[in-house]
């Protein structure tokens, strides 16, 4: 019995050293291969056989051909004009209150710049949204009304909300002021290192007016980070807490349809934390050129 489990390690220990030496080097030298027949002048054929090994996802290969099979292209006709008509109410009220009366903290006499730099933010966030939910909306009411039998029911239906959801995406707002591409795409901290650098450049000597411009700089980064990212976390609980509903109503009365779209919170938090790593490094990096000089 002993024995057994011995020589079954051993071939489990020979089939591992396999996967990860011996396979990785006959890819590596499928490869040379197919860089040599390239080289060759054999460049369709070498291309040919190597999508021809790619074997695929046999999930992802049954989900699309569950998709393509004979589904219904309403899952849910009775369900469905109830379901529109509620996306489009929840739009009016994210269009409403999706950005108004941020929540921010109590700075005294920033407290109205605070409110105004998130609330812009979240605005630029929710009208972005609202585009994209109604886009995607129609997009998928065109499809099926496309692929429906003509004079079916559900074209019928589908034929009258797309034509209501054209008519409402054409009255949405814009997309966002420009504050927020100007906060985000960095303009006021490249604006702000710049100024850094030139005082560093005048005043390199003077280790006061060094950190002065450091801490400037990390007080100003800070307040750009913190308000992207309450910006966006109040535009993603509003847009969840309005929208997420009505959306899962309709895309189940669809059916067979992928996800909802969502907003680009994420975007504009990984930016923040961004901005944040960045004022995080100021201080330390300045005090560090004010002992070495």
């Amino acid at each position: 019995m002993l024995r057994r489990v011995a020589e079954d390690g051993d071939q489990n220990s020979e089939q591992k050293f396999l996967r990860r030496v011996v396979a990785p080097g006959q890819g590596l030298y499928e490869q040379l291969g197919r860089t040599r027949d390239v080289l060759s002048g054999d460049a369709d054929a070498a291309g040919e056989r190597a999508m021809a090994e790619y074997a695929g996802d046999g999930e992802v290969d049954a989900r699309i051909l569950a998709q393509l099979g004979p589904t219904p292209l309403l899952a849910n006709p009775e369900a469905f004009p109830a379901a529109h008509r509620r996306l489009a109410h929840a739009l009016e009220v994210l269009d409403r209150e999706g950005s108004r009366d941020p929540d921010v903290p109590n700075l005294w006499i920033l407290a109205p710049v605070t409110e105004f730099v998130v609330e812009s933010v979240a605005d630029y966030i929710k009208k972005s949204y609202l585009r994209q939910v109604g886009n995607s909306t129609r997009r998928l009411y065109n499809r099926r009304e496309v692929a429906s039998a003509p004079g079916s029911p559900e074209r019928v239906m589908l034929r009258q909300a797309r034509v209501e959801m054209d008519r409402l995406t054409a009255g949405l707002p814009a997309s966002g002021n420009g504050l927020l591409a100007l906060v985000a795409g960095g303009a006021v901290l490249s604006g702000l290192a710049t100024v850094l650098r030139y005082v560093g450049a005048l005043y390199l000597g003077n280790s006061l007016v060094l950190l002065v411009a450091a801490a400037i700089t990390f007080v100003v980064a800070t307040f750009v980070a913190g308000s992207l990212l309450r910006g966006a976390s109040i535009a993603r609980h509003r847009s969840r807490l309005i929208m997420r509903p009505a959306l899962t109503d309709l895309w189940t009365a669809v059916g067979n349809c992928g996800d909802p779209p969502e907003d680009d919170g994420d975007l504009i938090a990984t930016t923040a934390v961004i901005v944040t790593v960045i004022a995080w490094l100021i201080l330390p990096t300045s005090a560090l050129v004010v002992s070495l000089s």
